[in-house]
């Protein structure tokens, strides 16, 4: 008795070194392929929860061995974990989760593969989640390879069909809820944990928003110009792999705080009047620069996810308002004038996806001055704008690389030489 007692220590001893050193491996792992901007507390605490509720939920299925295999709720985790923290994340996590599930007593190898198929199947469903129809065809994808992995456990196990038919109901209706419940607690988790799915993307993309419809009809030539750089900046997100929907969102949006002053911005301005004529340089520097503090405001106060937000003062970065800043220099003044009064507040773009939309914004606008705008002019402009924002440091904390900014500027050409096509003269 003392034997077996001293066994039984030995071996949860031994389990437990296992599990140790399964999660220092994927903490090591996770340091160098986790995105910094994925390690906040948050972030972290939750990623904890949902594998604690995941082993949580094994525990329970695997001690009645009646349910099958199947039902351990493997699709739960990959996709809460893909869903809120995007592919990279939701791989190794599936990974974490079956290497914990593997050194349980009882756990055969035959299960850990079925539940290695379900659960990354269940990551390359929605890693990119482009339209709500995407979530039934992850049902029926993971349905029948639940069902086909049940069916081929019993064709190696007993040359048979395989178990009972309870077992291929588990196998039917686990995925269905899994995917279900992970819907269900989407909006409810999304706020706590600081994170934007592309399902809020999705419905915050909608120009139906209240907000967006309260820019149509206030500030016209704002809406327009976010429709045409957001336009800008998705074909370039997705010529270099980032995240386009959230390009486009951050888009609708960066502007919003011109709602409040709409005349003193040039796109809403009608062309024999100019509200700052009235204004001194560094007066008219501060107006402008205010609609960053007042999009902030209003953002927070429609709740917008902290991820659209930054795209409002990340847009501008620390950029000087250079032509205000030429005018004062040249009004007849011995006022010194500092550059450090012409700048808008910041921060850098500290992502790839709102640094993209900074240089679409420069470059709209740039291209929009432009008396005769010849695809030559275009390329010749927009190469300026690019090599004057990565010149001065504004794109140093975003993470894109040369490669990527090439392939955004030549993103940018077409449909720029498109916007600004020649139109013939009516009569």
């Amino acid at each position: 008795s003392g034997e077996q007692a001293g066994g039984r220590l030995l071996r949860g001893v031994g389990r437990a070194l296992l599990v140790a050193l399964t999660l220092a491996l994927f903490g090591w792992l996770g340091r160098i392929h986790i995105p910094p901007g994925q390690r906040r507390p948050r972030l972290l605490v939750a990623l904890t929860v949902i594998l604690g509720v995941f082993l949580v939920g094994s525990a329970i299925v695997l001690g009645h061995p009646n349910l099958g295999h199947m039902a351990v709720p493997i699709v739960l985790l990959s996709l809460l974990s893909t869903v809120l923290l995007k592919g990279r994340t939701g791989y190794m996590m599936t990974l974490l989760a079956l290497s914990l599930l593997a050194v349980l007593p009882g756990v055969e190898a035959l299960h850990v593969f079925s539940w290695f198929i379900v659960g990354m199947a269940t990551v390359v469903s929605v890693r990119r989640i482009q339209k709500r129809s995407q979530f039934y065809q992850t049902i029926v994808l993971l349905t029948g390879l639940s069902l086909l992995m049940i069916f081929l456990q019993g064709l190696v196990e007993t040359g048979g069909v395989g178990p009972a038919t309870g077992t291929y109901l588990v196998g039917v209706f686990v995925p269905v809820l899994s995917v279900a419940f992970g819907l269900f607690l989407m909006p409810v988790v999304e706020p706590l944990v600081g994170v934007c799915s592309d399902l809020t993307l999705l419905e915050l993309s909608d120009l139906n928003h209240p907000l967006l419809q309260r820019m149509a009809l206030e500030s016209q030539g704002t809406y327009h110009h976010s429709q045409v750089v957001g336009q800008l900046a998705e074909h370039a997100a997705r010529a270099v792999d980032a995240n386009a929907l959230l390009v486009r969102v951050g888009a609708l949006f960066h502007d919003i705080g011109k709602m409040q002053k709409p005349e003193y911005y040039v796109e809403n301005q009608r062309r024999d009047y100019n509200k700052h004529d009235e204004l001194s340089p560094s007066m008219s520097a501060l107006v402008i620069a205010s609609h960053v503090k007042e999009g902030i405001e209003l953002g927070r106060r429609w709740r917008l996810p902290q991820a659209v937000i930054d795209f409002i003062p990340e847009h501008h970065g620390t950029m000087v308002m250079e032509y205000f800043y030429h005018k004062a220099l040249e009004a007849d003044s011995n006022v010194t004038v500092k550059v450090d009064d012409f700048r808008y507040p910041g921060p850098k773009p500290r992502s790839r996806e709102t640094a993209i939309l900074m240089l679409a914004d420069a470059t709209e606008a740039a291209t929009r001055s432009l008396a005769k705008p010849t695809p030559g002019r275009i390329r010749e402009v927009t190469k300026q704008v690019i090599d004057k924002r990565m010149l001065s440091g504004e794109l140093d904390e975003s993470g894109l690389s040369l490669s990527d900014l090439a392939g955004i500027r030549e993103a940018f050409i077409p449909l720029l030489a498109g916007i600004h096509h020649a139109r013939i003269q009516y009569p």
